[in-house]
């Protein structure tokens, strides 16, 4: 084999496989928490525009921890923990000072990275179908009530 600055060929081809792969990886990670908190996002979307009440977001961003630490690993308690701080501040600039959401929030994100089951702990909104894209898209072509008066509230 001739060497290549010091490296055989097959040893730059192997590094070079090895990066490829790294960088595939990588990237089907992204997609997989892409896939895991858009839901949550649009729901908490909703919530922020008055589409179903903040309470309603609670189960979601439980579940998606939970997810979060199932596929991601222990990344996904630092993920968890930084999406709950974020959802924590936007929905606590559209509730009323002393809410109880910010408290909510913090407490649904650790009940999912301890894996503790949601559905036991967050059944106020059953109603609500599955905050998915489809879904979010169909509700702004056609544009429902504001302030609770959805068809997806439960109050």
């Amino acid at each position: 084999m001739n060497p290549v600055g010091g490296r055989t060929e097959a040893a730059a081809a192997t590094r070079i496989q090895r990066d490829v792969h790294e960088d595939l990886e990588q990237n089907q990670m992204s997609h997989r928490i892409t896939r895991l908190m858009m839901p949550l996002m649009i729901r908490v979307g909703q919530a922020r525009d008055g589409y179903i009440p903040p309470k309603c977001t609670i189960y979601d961003v439980c579940q998606a921890n939970r997810l979060l630490m199932k596929e991601v690993g222990p990344d996904g308690r630092y993920l968890g923990s930084m999406l709950a701080a974020a959802i924590r501040k936007m929905l606590g600039e559209v509730e009323p000072k002393g809410s109880s959401i910010p408290n909510d929030v913090a407490q649904a994100s650790h009940y999912g990275r301890s894996n503790l089951d949601c559905d036991k702990f967050y059944t106020e909104c059953p109603n609500l179908p599955p905050a998915n894209v489809p879904q979010f898209l169909s509700i702004l072509k056609s544009p429902i009530g504001k302030a609770y008066t959805s068809k997806y509230s439960t109050t």
